[in-house]
């Protein structure tokens, strides 16, 4: 829905630019980015939706499971939301040409870097300081031997541990 989403913003928004990028492409060189930041904008906030519902619902999974994996979901959602304003900020910029704040741009992705190496890095030192999960080994179930009723092959077993 996203993306039919932003190209349907893209065709309200510049419509003349698409009619003559349709008729002639090459075209597309000189008004590409401007349509390209039409369609960013109509589809940011669907996909940025989609891509947060699947990340929530893996999130509530392995933390239902009990899994070391949640760290990596919620980092991976920390990351989305810190992407949303430097990609909405990149697509006003090549909607306006370049016109509009470059230093906004660069501020929040400076600011989206910074947050995320943070909370990577306190993620990263306090996943390293958890002492490592023990597993214990399942039993292996002993299987009956061929030719004797379940019960005898424990007899036989200890019979041939004495003739040895």
């Amino acid at each position: 829905m996203g993306l039919s989403s932003g190209y349907s913003f893209m065709a309200n928004q510049a419509p003349d630019l698409m009619t003559r990028v349709s008729s002639s492409p090459s075209l597309f060189l000189s008004y590409g980015g401007v349509l390209i930041g039409y369609y960013l904008q109509g589809s940011l906030l669907l996909v940025w939706a989609a891509i947060g519902i699947a990340l929530s619902g893996t999130l509530m999974t392995q933390f239902l499971r009990g899994s070391s994996r949640t760290w990596r979901s919620v980092t991976g959602l920390v990351v989305l939301a810190l992407l949303f304003f430097p990609m909405d900020q990149f697509s006003s910029y090549l909607v306006t040409g370049g016109t509009s704040s470059s230093l906004l741009l660069i501020t929040y992705v400076l600011i989206g870097l910074a947050a995320v190496f943070g909370v990577v890095i306190t993620l990263y030192t306090r996943l390293r300081s958890r002492p490592p999960l023990t597993t214990a080994a399942a039993p292996t179930p002993s299987l009956p031997q061929a030719g004797l009723p379940r019960g005898q092959e424990d007899d036989r077993d200890s019979s041939d541990e004495r003739q040895e």
